[in-house]
């Protein structure tokens, strides 16, 4: 009798275990898949982010925010993006995402 009640805790904890992982994978996957980061947050400034439906990268030369830009959004992490050509006819090339204090620039990705 002890050991089918023993045989069902290892069987109740091992199933536990792997709902949380397939849990904390199915997360990892979700941020990989709109960030490119392997996290299970998503940051305010990620590699890549999504904005008026087209992909952005982010550039490793952070140029200055032009002095017409302006809040249009935000990150799935929090980050403002911001715009110097919003709202516009076309989609702008470059973009800006605030995180805190700092200021990373994305360039459009795949051309307009």
């Amino acid at each position: 009798m002890r050991s089918a009640a023993r045989n069902r805790r290892v069987a109740l904890v091992v199933t536990l275990v792997l709902l949380l992982a397939v849990g904390l994978l199915g997360r990892l996957w979700y941020v990989h898949d709109r960030t490119w980061d392997w996290s299970l947050v998503v940051s305010a400034a990620p590699s890549r982010i999504e904005f008026a439906d087209r992909n952005y990268i982010r550039s490793t030369a952070d140029m200055s925010v032009p002095m017409a830009a302006v809040d249009v959004g935000r990150t799935l992490g929090g980050g403002v993006i911001l715009s110097d050509q919003w709202p516009a006819p076309h989609v702008p090339g470059v973009i800006w995402v605030l995180d805190g204090a700092t200021t990373r620039t994305y360039a459009l990705s795949g051309g307009p």
